[in-house]
């Protein structure tokens, strides 16, 4: 994939596994929702959970995209994650992100729900930057002929913008 069809792959999904340093222990992943804005992904969490409390400690971040079809793809995107501060930043995050997930504009009514959940949970939007990718071409076996050809390989890590 070239950089503009890697980027594609993100804007068409819209779930992925964020990854990020703990504390103490291994590496911490969670399933979210996110959204593209540009070049950067938005995402939303409550300001006192784990992932918004490892970026203040360390902002490099990793997002593994998911195609939600089976056989599943996916894309790996490194980059830094950025608390936003300021009036309604994580009911707008939280907005794209619910728009995302039930697959029509939030009304009105809806926004206003979020608002007070928002607030209730203390939401942040995390602003991701990407800087680059972690491609390994799937490699799937549909049926048993296919176990002759099928070959792995290592990955490469390439540029977000090339």
């Amino acid at each position: 994939m070239d950089a503009a069809e890697r980027r594609q792959f993100v804007n068409d999904h819209r779930v992925c596994i964020w990854g990020y340093e703990r504390r103490n222990g291994p590496p911490s992943m969670s399933v979210v929702y996110y959204q593209m804005d540009g070049d950067d992904i938005i995402l939303t969490t409550m300001r006192e959970r784990a992932k918004a409390k490892a970026i203040g400690r360390n902002p490099e971040i990793s997002l593994c995209i998911l195609d939600e079809q089976w056989p599943m793809t996916y894309l790996v995107v490194y980059g830094k994650g950025e608390i936003e501060e300021g009036p309604d930043k994580g009911l707008d995050a939280f907005s794209a992100i619910t728009e995302v997930m039930q697959g029509a504009p939030v009304t009105a009514e809806q926004r206003e729900e979020l608002r007070v959940m928002c607030e209730r949970e203390d939401r942040v939007m995390v602003r991701f930057t990407p800087s680059a990718t972690f491609e390994t071409p799937p490699r799937h076996i549909y049926q048993d002929t296919d176990i002759a050809t099928v070959a792995h390989g290592l990955g490469n890590t390439l540029a977000w913008k090339s």
